[in-house]
């Protein structure tokens, strides 16, 4: 379980077609891993990819990221999930673990839905996940990330006594590969977020 700016994050499911980790750890680890990934995804027709020496690989599948307490609003919004995400992958070190860092050089996730609640000006499910996550993560040089997102939800519970929602299809997807300017791809992902319509969460990543 993972606690990052007030939300929970856990995989749900079975083990075995819920989630899978692999963290290759030394080179001798990594080439029998290796050699068994390549392996296993030719028996499942998918092309096998070689990994960089001393990286380890992470891959989650149906993953529910719960919002915190605060955010529950009981039968005004029923879907206590903040993200639902059917694959997330990454690429990253193992060392930088042992200090309690995320340093990825490569990210992908395939996310079918966001559920964004803001409480008032100051408080902000994206916000705290977003700045949580600046903290414990790190970029590698020359990061690939990658995120699809099909639908979202937005309750402002600002505006008015009653929660106002929203559902869009933002159906956006966003690719940089090569990454050397973090920021900068911050900024050209929060204006695709803008042209889907999602300032909600652009807004978000500009603060950061």
């Amino acid at each position: 379980m993972l606690f990052c700016g007030g939300v929970f994050a856990r995989a749900r499911g079975r083990v075995r077609d819920g989630v899978r980790v692999r963290l290759l750890r030394g080179l001798r680890a990594r080439a029998h891993a290796q050699r068994g990934e390549i392996r296993n995804r030719l028996r499942r027709n998918r092309p096998a990819r070689l990994r960089k020496p001393l990286h380890g690989y992470c891959e989650i599948e149906n993953l529910s990221i719960d919002n915190g307490e605060i955010y529950n609003l009981g039968d005004a919004l029923p879907d206590k999930n903040f993200i639902t995400a059917k694959k997330i992958e990454m690429e990253l070190s193992p060392l930088a673990l042992l200090r309690g860092k995320l340093r990825v050089s490569e990210f992908r996730a395939d996310v079918p839905h966001i559920n964004c609640i803001r409480l008032n000006n100051y408080t902000c499910n994206v916000d705290e996940f977003v700045g949580g996550m600046r903290k414990i993560t790190e970029a590698a040089a020359g990061l690939s990330f990658s995120l699809r997102l099909e639908t979202a939800v937005y309750t402002d519970c600002s505006a008015s006594a009653k929660p106002i929602s929203k559902k869009q299809n933002i159906d956006m997807s966003f690719e940089r590969n090569g990454v050397s300017d973090t920021a900068k791809m911050l900024g050209e992902l929060a204006a695709a977020f803008d042209s889907a319509d999602a300032m909600f969460i652009s807004n978000a990543l500009l603060k950061q």
